[in-house]
């Protein structure tokens, strides 16, 4: 018999630290740009009787690069390509172990789907959005 009740999607914010993009400049040259990779993604629980249960679900609802740590610049991948030269043979490198962070934007394991994603919305505009290049601080691979 299954007992299942109840579904409840929750919120979590997750921060890799040590996000690489590479690309190049107009004079060809391998530019190595660092970024602080922020994620917000949602996972689905069940509740089976009295307790919840992760199910294992989960996908990405949105994300933002940051150009420091902590604090500078928010952009996406599209504004790499608006102000880099990207191609086929450039890659984005994410080392998911190194530096990983959860939750800086104050979620709590309670709150209501609504809630944290106010909390997440107030979070991530609190960084200006990246309006030039020169916002980004390039290093030559």
């Amino acid at each position: 018999m299954n007992n299942k009740e109840k579904e409840w999607q929750i919120l979590g914010h997750d921060i890799f630290n040590d996000t690489k993009f590479y690309c190049a400049d107009e004079d060809g040259n391998t530019l190595i740009i660092s970024a602080q990779h922020h994620v917000l993604l949602w996972y689905l629980q069940i509740k089976d009787g009295n307790e919840w249960v992760d199910e294992g679900a989960f996908g990405q609802l949105d994300e933002f690069y940051l150009t420091g740590d902590w604090d500078g610049f928010r952009y996406s991948y599209d504004d790499i390509e608006k102000f880099f030269l990207l191609d086929d043979d450039d890659e984005i490198e994410f080392d998911e172990d190194s530096g990983q962070e959860e939750n800086w934007c104050g979620i709590e394991e309670d709150d209501t789907y609504e809630a944290s994603q106010k909390k997440w919305d107030e979070y991530k505009n609190k960084f200006p959005k990246v309006s030039s290049k020169d916002q980004f601080e390039p290093e030559l691979d």
